[in-house]
């Protein structure tokens, strides 16, 4: 299973068509395996844990299953039913299997954590290498990195989808290297890791990437207590914003407003806002194709644009399964985070809680589906979730390490 959840992590920017085979061979059959046998434990876990945490898990996914009833009025689309089920059914399967991972290997899970990492960041140093050392391509805003350019390997197909993938992952690497258990030697690789899957975000000048992991951090100051050392790094970062305001003030400009009223977002939300007025409470069905007509006047000039979808998740939910489903998904969310604020001294809990809180912020900006079958965005917030249902108490009152396990 620790292989399978490894898999599922980084494999999307390796395996490319055999990525789903692998995850279903290699983490959905064996957690099958695992509830049979391990059933007891699992039978425990399923006690011990908040029972409103997982009614408002299963019932956020039987709505969105159900919602794919709707899709059309005017008929009922069974295959979309069949598809949506599916894909509901591997996302409990999955928060399960990685929540019993969790509680009965927990150093499973770090390897897994580590071995993704490690994955990631071969892939973030050749993009890198290729782009801009083989290549020599500019470091310009206006030119993105999304991908590894031989022979179009590793394609993250969008430039936002790729920072907040790497994103995550810069994140889960700084904390495993804040773990004081960790040995010397992994705590290098580990930095090293992370900073190649940084150095790979922040090329892609997604700046919800960056939004997400600065509001993270600010966190981390009340949560670890450390708060010295970070008003020191925070002293750099401001004095570094500063340095660059006054050096390249048009870059600077530039790259704030295209992620301002020169990306279109505001319209987005706008049009999506009022089409979901047509179907506040139920919503159109989950997943459905949406293309959107935003116009906006701008120095004078008409513009018009098509977008395939709002560029925030919480109006995309809204959009697909109404007030209903989002009510269910933002309640979700809250247990999550609450589950996570009360466990926060493990270690494990940690990690989980500080990876959604990222993800919540930058779905405000981004992230177009969640209900897919196994994706980059299934570390971002299933496993986080799996992870914090897993630990859930444990260890609440004392602060635990994690425990690392190099050999077996």
């Amino acid at each position: 299973m620790a292989v399978g959840l490894m898999i599922q992590m980084s494999g999307v920017v390796w395996l490319f068509d055999n990525y789903a085979t692998m995850v279903y061979l290699l983490f959905f059959i064996p957690a099958l395996y695992a509830f049979f046998r391990w059933r007891r434990d699992l039978k425990m876990l399923l006690i011990r844990v908040d029972k409103h945490l997982l009614i408002v898990l299963v019932a956020l996914l039987v709505w969105v299953s159900m919602s794919a009833l709707w899709l059309d009025p005017a008929r009922v689309d069974l295959h979309e039913w069949k598809f949506a089920f599916k894909v509901s059914s591997l996302i409990l399967i999955y928060v399960l299997g990685v929540a019993l991972l969790t509680s009965r290997a927990p150093e499973c899970v770090y390897k897994a954590l580590v071995g993704a990492l490690v994955v990631m960041a071969i892939v973030g140093a050749l993009s890198v290498i290729q782009d801009y050392i083989i290549i020599g391509k500019e470091v310009n805003s206006s030119i993105r990195i999304d991908r590894v350019g031989i022979n179009n390997w590793s394609n993250e197909l969008n430039p936002v989808v790729g920072g907040i993938y790497f994103g995550a992952f810069s994140l889960i690497a700084g904390l495993l290297f804040i773990d004081e258990a960790a040995e010397r030697r992994i705590k290098a690789v580990i930095f090293i890791c992370g900073f190649c899957t940084l150095s790979y975000m922040l090329l892609t000048f997604t700046r919800t990437s960056l939004v997400g992991l600065g509001t993270v951090t600010a966190a981390l100051c009340f949560w670890k207590g450390q708060t010295r050392h970070h008003i020191v790094l925070g002293s750099i970062a401001c004095v570094g914003l500063l340095v660059l305001m006054v050096a390249v003030p048009h870059q600077l400009q530039e790259y704030f407003y295209r992620g301002g009223i020169g990306s279109w977002r505001p319209q987005a939300w706008q049009a999506i806002l009022h089409e979901s007025m047509k179907n506040l409470y139920l919503g159109v069905g989950v997943n459905q194709e949406l293309q959107l007509t935003v116009q906006r006047t701008l120095n004078g000039q008409r513009e018009m644009h098509l977008l395939p979808h709002a560029h925030n998740f919480y109006l995309q939910m809204l959009y697909w399964c109404g007030l209903v489903g989002l009510g269910l998904y933002l309640l979700l969310l809250v247990k999550l985070l609450a589950v996570g604020l009360r466990n926060r001294t493990d270690h494990y809990s940690l990690i989980a809680l500080s990876v959604l809180v990222y993800f919540a912020i930058v779905q405000v900006f981004d992230v177009y589906s969640i209900f897919t079958r196994p994706s980059y965005y299934w570390p971002c917030i299933w496993l986080p979730a799996g992870i914090l249902i897993g630990r859930y108490r444990a260890q609440a009152a004392t602060s635990e390490k994690i425990p690392v396990c190099v050999t077996d």
